[in-house]
């Protein structure tokens, strides 16, 4: 890569005042070369109140451990409720741990 890269910084807030937030880079891999002026800290900030946002899911289904082979199978199914204040979806991430190949799954929708 050449050029700037942009790093997020994210944070799970446990309550909603008197945590202490900061950030820190002290290492980077390159394939070639290195970079200097490591580590780089960011300033440390003190929450005096926030409002978080939450997301909850409903029951999920189907139950069963299990599926059969078929079409227009569902896979995985919940609503989401959100509370607060608006959230932005960016990813979902579906695992397959059984015995199907992923080339047999596809069409989601």
């Amino acid at each position: 890569m050449n050029g700037i890269k942009t790093v997020s910084v994210k944070s799970d807030i446990l309550s909603g005042s008197g945590e202490t937030i900061g950030m820190q880079l002290i290492e980077v891999t390159l394939a070639s070369g290195t970079v200097s002026g490591l580590p780089i800290v960011g300033n440390l900030n003190t929450i005096a109140s926030a409002t978080l946002a939450g997301v909850s899911l409903g029951t999920i289904t189907p139950t069963t451990s299990s599926i059969d082979a078929a079409n227009d199978v569902i896979v995985w199914e919940s609503t989401a409720t959100v509370s607060t204040r608006k959230v932005s979806l960016t990813r979902l991430a579906l695992r397959n741990i059984g015995s199907i190949n992923s080339s047999d799954v596809s069409n989601f929708r």
